[in-house]
């Protein structure tokens, strides 16, 4: 396998910014795989992930704004899903890219329209997973196939503190009081964004709130493509029931028991992956 190591230059509002992403190849892989991290996690997290799957497609991992070594906000108050989504365009764009085999790994290359790359598929983690269904669900017909690592179209208000907060799963030690200077400097990102991703106004994707959770089942009905989504089996985050529902066929469910949130990216939810993504 080899990594290439590049940055994406974002034209912000007020001054161009980059966003860190590495491609992670291997000769005869036969897709893209883009890697969304989580609330508070950098593409570091998806280094298991890489290790066992990039003998049949290449993966595309990055750091969200104000994550890893990509350049933070001069404005806090921006940190929103929102602008996750936008910049998720940028990354998709420069994908087709490498899939037409039209451009290399470098910062300077144009983000014209998305068109359709049938060659690409998103894996999500977590908070990565609602903007991956965002933009499919804006953009149907962009990808080949989707994963969720444990998230589904209702989060029950007993797991939503761990996905608002970050602290549930971002690291295994920390507790609800902990310092934020130092939560950031052990994850890696701006200090400011701990507090930031804690507000209302962070989740600002299309959702419903009900009395059992965050409902985001339009977003999943507008999505054609393939669905798996892993649930970890020691996390709330993912209702079963609710899923059940939505009665959509495209959604496949697969449970790890003993995971917590998220499931790791090990050698059980990677075969997991990997069939998925072939079938």
């Amino acid at each position: 396998m080899t990594t290439t190591i590049f940055r994406l230059l974002v034209p912000d509002e007020r001054k161009p910014r980059g966003i860190a992403a590495t491609l992670h190849d291997h000769a005869g892989s036969q897709s893209l795989v883009i890697a969304l991290p989580g609330l508070l996690e950098t593409q570091e997290s998806f280094e298991g992930l890489t290790q066992r799957i990039c003998g049949h497609h290449r993966v595309l991992t990055f750091d969200w704004v104000g994550r890893g070594q990509s350049d933070w906000l001069e404005d806090s108050s921006r940190y929103r899903m929102s602008l996750y989504l936008k910049d998720l365009g940028l990354i998709y764009s420069f994908a087709q890219g490498l899939v037409s085999g039209a451009g290399e790994a470098s910062s300077d290359r144009p983000a014209n329209g998305p068109q359709s790359s049938p060659g690409i598929a998103m894996l999500g983690t977590s908070m990565g997973g609602l903007v991956a269904l965002a933009f499919a669900g804006m953009r149907p017909g962009l990808l080949k196939k989707i994963v969720l690592n444990d998230v589904g179209s209702l989060l029950p208000w007993t797991g939503i503190l761990g996905l608002m907060t970050g602290l549930h799963g971002a690291t295994k030690t920390a507790g609800l009081f902990v310092n934020p200077h130092d939560l950031a400097k052990e994850l890696r990102v701006d200090p400011r964004l701990i507090r930031a991703v804690q507000k209302p106004g962070h989740l600002d994707l299309p959702y419903e709130a009900t009395l059992s959770g965050v409902d985001f089942s339009a977003s999943f009905r507008a999505v054609p493509e393939p669905i798996l989504i892993m649930k970890a089996g020691q996390s709330e985050m993912v209702d079963g029931s609710a899923l059940a529902q939505l009665g959509a066929s495209q959604i496949r469910l697969h449970q790890f028991p003993d995971a917590l949130h998220p499931v790791p990216y090990d050698e059980e939810s990677c075969s997991v992956i990997e069939g998925f993504l072939k079938s």
